[in-house]
């Protein structure tokens, strides 16, 4: 009957073992959240646009915005430049060194970990042109996900 108790207080020891390490291992588990962005379309990137020496570029006011970019409306359908509302939005710009390819700057997601957001994007070269462009992708996220910038470049 001892043995019995022994082997009850035991097992009781052992699934509370499991059961803390399961929580732990669980906790630890939950890393990084998906943050939702759009992409700001028809801007142009101004020719005295200062260099960053960076691969982004984080832009919290509409003063700091337009010293970069320029509106390039065009007709049709989805021809305005995206509003941004810098008062709950902040951009995040993804940028190339100048190239004569053909280039697309391709985001594959942005996660949340603690104070951190990471973006992973790729890079992909197409065709020769004979004039130079500056790619850039400008990202809009809202100000609830804001953090420390970091890039995964695949």
């Amino acid at each position: 009957n001892k043995n019995k108790h022994l082997k009850h207080k035991e097992m009781k020891k052992l699934l509370g073992l499991l059961l803390g390490l399961t929580l732990a291992f669980s906790c630890a588990e939950q890393k990084s959240s998906a943050i939702p962005y759009s992409e700001a379309q028809n801007y142009f990137l101004k020719n005295d646009a200062k260099e960053s020496g960076n691969d982004f570029i984080k832009v919290e006011s509409k003063e700091d915005f337009d010293k970069l970019f320029g509106a390039a409306a065009r007709m049709g359908e989805n021809g305005t430049p995206t509003n941004i509302d810098f008062s709950k939005d902040y951009v995040i710009v993804l940028t190339t060194k100048p190239t004569t390819k053909t280039t697309d700057i391709v985001v594959k997601d942005i996660t949340k970990d603690k104070d951190n957001v990471l973006i992973t994007y790729s890079v992909s070269e197409g065709a020769e042109n004979s004039y130079t462009i500056k790619p850039v992708k400008i990202l809009v996220v809202s100000k609830e996900y804001d953090g420390n910038i970091s890039l995964n470049k695949l």
